[in-house]
């Protein structure tokens, strides 16, 4: 049984020939990966996807399982895996001239090269390319998911207004893009966000406040408004997730809620919601994750004047980290090692901490470059292969 009707399709490609079973299958690993934030169900759902493609021999049925997977492995954390698959469907929608194929390949490359490497200058060019396309097709699906990468991205950059600006606009598209992504997922990354412009507000807050600067009336104002603004994004957030039982985007809720609560100085409450993130980052395997989390009770323990507890928790750290590499969390690891080490007198063990770090350091960056370079001959190739005008994205 077969269909041509667009509306059954992931919208991961144009419009072709797709069995019902292949369809389904689609179906259930979009509804685990985005719907439930169930993200291992849905990749091996996608893995599935991706046989039965094969088996059914159609050009464009490989496409869409190409896409789907890559997207599914990009949910789960496995961006290494995602960024070459992402290859893949691209090369794969350019023999088929499917334009949409090709920007949503090119969206999934951006946004999980930008995840684990620090290529946010390309991805953006890129996502502003893809941007521009779906708005001449008028795709609210593909529109909604460049929105909510670019809020991502433009985080990263510090572009703190742009990543407002996108989040809204991408929460305002929600109720007419599917199932593609949901409300939950778009709520919990704009609180990842804002809470991200609030603690980068403390450090600078901080560093002028060692300085023995005084802090003005109008400054202090905004910086308080920040965070209850954060902290009202997050209560949002928290609360969809939840009703909506989304399981990764809570664990993305409630790991931002734990970096809130440290800004709080409660830490107590910040541990409880690591913990709760963790639960789900560990049962999904994903490895950065943990990483990410055990490096914040590190931070936590530090606080709580407990340098042996933080250095089992880095420790940790770099367990889950070492089968996610290239990650820049690795040398910060070592380097944080260290300086507690220095901390306890352990001068020595400090010295090969840096040196570990250096290297990683070193390693990160240079696979950082081979990405960007990569990247940059995709984006140029962009604009020509889709057919993009030279328009400008709102």
């Amino acid at each position: 049984m077969t269909s041509r009707q667009p509306q059954l399709y992931s919208g991961l490609a144009s419009a072709s020939l797709v069995s019902f079973e292949l369809h389904q299958a689609i179906d259930a690993a979009l509804h685990a990966t985005r719907v439930e934030g169930n993200t291992l169900e849905g990749l091996r759902l996608a893995r599935r996807a991706m046989a039965l493609a094969k088996v059914e021999d159609s050009a464009g049925s490989i496409v869409e399982a190409l896409n789907l997977l890559a997207i599914c492995q990009a949910a789960n954390g496995a961006y290494i895996e995602a960024i070459a698959g992402s290859i893949d469907a691209f090369h794969a929608a350019k023999k088929l001239q499917d334009r949409l194929a090709m920007a949503h390949a090119m969206a999934t490359l951006s946004g999980a090269s930008s995840a684990i490497l620090e290529t946010p200058d390309v991805s953006l060019g890129m996502l502003d390319e893809c941007l521009k396309f779906a708005l001449q097709l008028n795709n609210v699906s593909l529109q909604l998911r460049v929105r909510n990468l670019r809020g991502l991205v433009f985080d990263i950059v510090h572009r703190h207004k742009d990543s407002e600006n996108e989040f809204i606009r991408a929460m305002q598209l929600v109720p007419f893009a599917g199932k593609n992504i949901p409300r939950a997922m778009v709520a919990a990354n704009h609180a990842h966000v804002v809470i991200n412009h609030a603690c980068a507000a403390t450090i600078d807050r901080q560093r002028v406040q060692r300085h023995g600067t005084q802090e003005d009336a109008a400054t202090s104002l905004t910086y308080a408004n920040l965070l209850k603004y954060a902290r009202s994004l997050s209560d949002a957030a928290l609360e969809m997730t939840r009703v909506d039982r989304n399981r990764m985007s809570e664990s993305i809720a409630r790991f931002d809620r734990g970096k809130y609560f440290v800004l709080l100085g409660d830490t107590a409450t910040a541990s409880d919601e690591f913990k709760r993130a963790m639960l789900f980052a560990k049962i999904a395997k994903q490895g950065a994750r943990v990483a990410q989390i055990h490096v914040e009770v590190a931070k936590i323990c530090l606080l709580d004047s407990d340098p042996q507890g933080a250095l089992a928790e880095y420790e940790s750290a770099l367990v889950a980290a070492d089968s996610h590499r290239p990650l820049r969390l690795i040398s910060r690891i070592f380097d944080e090692k260290s300086r507690v080490q220095r901390m306890l007198g352990n001068f020595k063990r400090a010295e090969i901490l840096e040196n570990l770090a250096g290297k990683e350091a070193s390693i990160f960056l240079r696979e950082s470059e081979q990405t960007r370079r990569m990247l940059t001959e995709f984006w140029k190739q962009l604009p020509r292969e889709i057919g993009v005008e030279s328009t400008s994205a709102p």
